[in-house]
């Protein structure tokens, strides 16, 4: 019995040693896939430091950590010999910049808010939505948005929503009148269908109205 109580002290005695030994520090910490956010964000929500026990590092809560930063889409923690670690960050990808309640953000081409942001990337379409922040306006303005065709979807510069069923489109200078988020390609379909009616009179629309996409009425001017 007092063989085995020593020998059980020795092995724990060496696996304290082990996690406070120098030999184990890490001494490097790598970084890759950010574009849009720095190297100091990432290592800020790691919560790893240069000098702490890699033997200490859980890989999945150091990934939940920086998961939890919203531009993340996913992030993966690998382990390098013999002391380093590399974080790999997978952004999500911005299809847009909003404006919504005063604020820029970040949007994913699914509607989804990704992050508020100073300064969007240049070039980057941007289009204001007129809806309450965290309504169910904004969550239908931003449904219908995501549901455009590309080419009306980078030419959108404003969404109108003071309720779900009232949103309207600015879409290449011409106010389109939707009504609710649900069927965008048939009410499109008729949009389509008027702009190039109005191309070949030689006219401009001014609005359209596709709240009933079988009985479009326009507005030229």
């Amino acid at each position: 019995m007092v063989l085995t109580v020593t020998v059980l002290g020795g092995l724990v005695g060496g696996g304290v040693a082990l996690t406070r030994s120098s030999l184990f520090a890490l001494d490097g910490i790598e970084i890759a896939g950010v574009k849009m956010l720095s190297r100091a964000e990432v290592l800020e929500a790691s919560g790893l430091r240069i000098g702490q026990n890699v033997l200490s590092v859980d890989a999945g809560r150091v990934e939940s950590r920086v998961e939890d930063l919203p531009i993340v889409a996913n992030a993966s923690v690998e382990r390098l010999y013999p002391s380093k670690v590399r974080i790999r960050v997978r952004e999500r990808t911005p299809a847009a910049a909003a404006v919504v309640g005063g604020a820029t953000w970040l949007i994913e081409a699914s509607g989804r808010l990704i992050a508020p942001v100073a300064v969007p990337p240049a070039g980057m379409p941007r289009v204001t939505v007129r809806a309450e922040p965290g309504s169910p306006a904004l969550e239908a303005a931003l449904r219908l948005w995501s549901s455009l065709p590309d080419w009306a979807r980078d030419k959108t510069t404003d969404l109108e929503a003071p309720e779900p069923e009232a949103i309207a489109a600015r879409i290449g200078g011409t106010r389109i009148i939707f009504g609710d988020a649900e069927s965008v390609l048939p009410k499109m379909q008729a949009v389509v269908a008027i702009f190039e009616r109005a191309k070949t009179d030689g006219k401009r629309v001014k609005q359209i109205d596709v709240r009933a996409p079988h009985r479009p009425a326009a507005v030229f001017a």
